[in-house]
């Protein structure tokens, strides 16, 4: 959670340095302070959109597509990497057995033909031979 905080106060703080080089930035009239950018930031890096405040240069319309790329690329892999720790943290209750994991003593509900066709060449059921 701190580094996406992070990435929304750092695009901010591109956003009002472009403000201060070009002296434009949003399409909309008037004075954008810090608390405007970050704003912007915060809504473009969730990818919430609300239309509010649009940006008005090439260069500012690219940096918040590249911010809006960030912010889905950060919450897919927090939350990929988050469902892999539940994954591997649940008790072995929950883990459903395996067919065959027991060496074969299991009946699987399969027919003699299944567990013959199982067996393969070589194995313990007698083969057909041709002729």
């Amino acid at each position: 959670l701190d580094v996406y905080v992070l990435m929304g106060l750092s695009f901010a703080a591109v956003y009002a340095a472009l403000y201060d080089w070009t002296g434009d930035f949003f399409n909309q009239a008037g004075h954008a302070g810090l608390r405007e950018f970050f704003y912007y930031s915060a809504i473009t890096l969730t990818t919430v959109g609300f239309g509010d405040l649009t940006p008005a240069t090439p260069l500012a319309r690219s940096l918040t597509a590249i911010e809006a790329l960030l912010g889905q690329i950060f919450l897919v892999t927090a939350v990929a990497r988050f469902v892999s720790i539940m994954g591997q943290n649940r008790p072995a209750s929950l883990h459903p057995p395996r067919t065959g994991d027991q060496g074969g003593s299991e009946d699987n509900g399969g027919s003699d033909i299944d567990d013959a066709a199982a067996d393969g060449p070589g194995g313990t059921e007698p083969q057909a031979t041709g002729g």
